[in-house]
């Protein structure tokens, strides 16, 4: 393979990360909160503008999460139980990540990426329990299931984590 085909097959799970980490949740929660303007109908421009709202949402909330789980779980790991202990932050994976070779690379990226799109639903429905969204949907889903989908994001995301920190420890180095 080329220089230059690695090149171009290594942008591929970038694209990936950016749809499953930042435009699905984006649009879950944008969806969620404006539930009513999506029986409207979709055409070209609004599909656009939509994604990239979603985008920009998606990225606000991956901000929040990194934020969020570090001060709440990864500041205080080392005075947590075993298994806690053993999983990474998000900045020694990436590290490790970028470390290894192209090829292997792609399976980590999209785990990171799931990884990611578990930590910003988690904040998502945590969100949605502090400011509750509007009543339509409110009375399909309930303040007290966005509870219970923050309890089953964040179980997602550190199951996520535990995998990835574990083939982190146990991944070996080409020579």
């Amino acid at each position: 393979m080329s220089e230059e085909e690695k090149l171009g097959s290594s942008a591929i799970p970038e694209i990936y990360y950016d749809v499953i980490a930042r435009i699905v949740p984006g649009a879950l929660v944008l969806g969620v909160y404006r539930w009513e303007d999506i029986a409207k109908g979709f055409n070209a421009g609004t599909l656009s503008v939509g994604l990239i709202f979603s985008y920009m949402a998606g990225l606000m909330l991956n901000l929040v999460a990194e934020r969020f789980w570090h001060f709440i779980y990864f500041r205080w790991k080392s005075k947590l139980w075993a298994s806690a202990q053993a999983r990474s932050t998000d900045g020694e994976l990436w590290l490790w990540i970028r470390g290894i070779p192209l090829i292997d690379r792609n399976l980590y990226t999209k785990m990171m990426a799931e990884k990611m799109l578990f930590a910003s639903l988690s904040v998502g429905s945590l969100l949605m329990w502090v400011v509750p969204p509007p009543e339509f949907v409110a009375q399909h889903v309930g303040w007290w299931n966005s509870l219970i989908l923050f309890a089953i994001f964040s179980a997602c995301m550190f199951r996520v984590n535990t995998w990835l920190s574990w083939h982190m420890r146990k991944y070996k180095m080409p020579p």
